[in-house]
């Protein structure tokens, strides 16, 4: 899972971030919502359906004969549960009881799936509870077996401010507004602000405090990291002033225009991955001012939101 900032340009900031939900919705639900794609697992064929159903069933039978065989071969396993300390098994006996137990329920699970992949192989009537059950699948009929999601999903929450909350810097006499702070910086007072105007906004600021940051960080780098290491990190650019001209300015991982378009360098995965790379950030922060923030006209409401997916 993840957070990122995301810059939004424009009134509607819950209007322009609702055509991205990721639609964690009730079923019912996502069939009439305008945004969700069906995507198709299983066609709407007898082929494919028995294609399917033969690889759940041999699925099934190959971990029957994994469990029948680790309970063969239970005194081994048993032996190796003990000398592992997080399970906290006093004896050989309590480490043959948790394998036999183990192995018995994984016994019972294979055979009983093995059992409804016969029956819905046998009656048609089956099938949908059965892919519904085995993988999650829905049935639209003429369509096939699968599930709804938003082709252009990029976040299942968000908060204006959260993690970034204060990011926005004001000129001398200008206001702005705070939305939510998050749990990790509540007890925090920002000296920024989450939504304000374009023309309030410290951009030049922002950008010095950003390259200042982005020194120090090369510089902890280059004297820290090994050759090898800090070519991985930062052989994309030519040298420091480089780096800092494309790196040492201040950027959102993700804007939502004017137009209400989604810009990011990439797509954001989960734990902070994202499939952009170095060069393909650099050029998304480099160009961030003149691409996003120049030519918007005063009165222009920016407001910077955490996104979390």
């Amino acid at each position: 899972m993840s957070h990122f900032a995301v810059l939004v340009i424009g009134e509607d900031v819950e209007g322009k971030l609702e055509p991205y939900c990721e639609l964690d919705l009730p079923e019912a639900a996502l069939r009439e919502d305008p945004r969700a794609v069906f995507n198709v697992e299983v066609e709407d064929t007898p082929e494919a359906i028995s294609e399917y159903l033969m690889d759940a069933r041999n699925f099934w039978v190959k971990g029957l004969e994994e469990a029948q065989d680790a309970l063969s071969h239970a005194e081994e396993r048993a032996t190796e549960y003990l000398a592992q300390k997080f399970r906290k098994l006093n004896s050989f006996d309590d480490a043959m009881a948790v394998v036999t137990e183990e192995q018995k329920q994984r016994i019972e699970k294979c055979t009983n799936y093995i059992a409804e992949a016969d029956a819905a192989l046998s009656d048609p009537s089956l099938v949908p509870a059965y892919i519904l059950e085995y993988d999650g699948y829905i049935y639209v009929p003429g369509e096939g077996y699968g599930y709804y999601r938003n082709p252009n999903a990029m976040w299942d929450w968000w908060v204006v401010g959260g993690r970034w909350s204060g990011l926005l810097l004001m000129k001398e006499g200008c206001e702005g507004s705070l939305g939510a702070p998050s749990w990790c910086n509540e007890d925090e007072t920002p000296e920024g602000v989450d939504s304000a105007y374009v023309e309030c906004i410290d951009w030049d600021r922002m950008d010095a405090i950003e390259r200042d940051a982005a020194s120090r960080m090369w510089d902890a780098a280059k004297e820290s990291l090994a050759e090898e290491a800090f070519k991985r990190l930062y052989g994309a650019f030519s040298d420091k002033e480089d780096y800092l001209r494309k790196e040492g300015v201040f950027s959102t991982y993700a804007v939502i225009d004017e137009d209400g378009e989604w810009c990011s360098p990439g797509k954001m995965g989960w734990w902070g991955m994202s499939s952009d790379t170095i060069a393909e950030h650099a050029e998304f922060s480099s160009s961030f001012r003149e691409r996003f923030i120049k030519d918007l006209p005063a009165g222009t409401r920016i407001t910077v939101v955490d996104c979390h997916i």
